[in-house]
C-alpha cells in the first residue's frame, strides 16, 4: 500500500491563486472585446441611418418636377447632422453629339453641424419632365 502525503491529495493555495488569476485575466479580456464590438455595431447603425436619410432626401428632391439649380441645407432627424443639397445642370451629349436638355445633377452631402468636411455623399442625374403628372 502506498502512503499519501497531504501534498498529493489536492491543490496548493498558490496553484489555486494562479488559476484564479488566469480566469480573471481571460474574463477582463473578453469583457473588453465585447465592449469594442458593441461600440462598432452602434457606430455602424448610426452610419446606416444617416446614409438612408441621405438617400431618402435625394429621392425626395429628384421627384420634384419643379427642380431648379441651387443649394440648400436640410436638418436631419439626428442631432448635429444636416444635409447639403446641391442641384446643378448637367451637360451630357447623346451619340449624335446633341446636348440632352433639362438634365440636372443632384448631390446630397451629409455634414456634422459646424464642419465643412462631408461625412458621406450620394448623387444622381435626373430629368425632371419624367416626373410631371399628366
Amino acid at each position: 500500500m502506498r502512503s499519501t502525503n497531504q501534498r498529493d491529495r489536492g491543490f496548493t493555495l498558490l496553484e489555486l491563486l494562479m488559476a484564479l488569476a488566469i480566469f480573471v485575466i481571460a474574463g477582463v479580456s473578453l469583457a473588453q472585446a465585447l465592449q469594442v464590438i458593441s461600440l462598432t455595431v452602434s457606430e455602424s447603425v448610426d452610419q446606416a441611418v444617416l446614409r438612408e436619410e441621405a438617400r431618402a432626401t435625394l429621392l425626395e428632391v429628384t421627384r420634384n418636377p419643379a427642380l431648379a439649380e441651387g443649394r440648400r441645407e436640410v436638418a436631419s432627424t439626428q442631432e448635429n447632422v444636416l444635409y447639403r443639397i446641391n442641384v446643378e445642370s448637367a451637360t451630357l451629349k447623346n451619340q449624335k453629339a446633341a446636348t440632352l436638355p433639362a438634365l440636372f445633377e443632384v448631390v446630397v452631402e451629409t455634414f456634422a453641424k459646424g464642419t465643412d468636411e462631408p461625412i458621406d455623399s450620394v448623387s444622381t442625374l435626373v430629368h425632371p419632365p419624367l416626373f410631371r403628372s399628366k
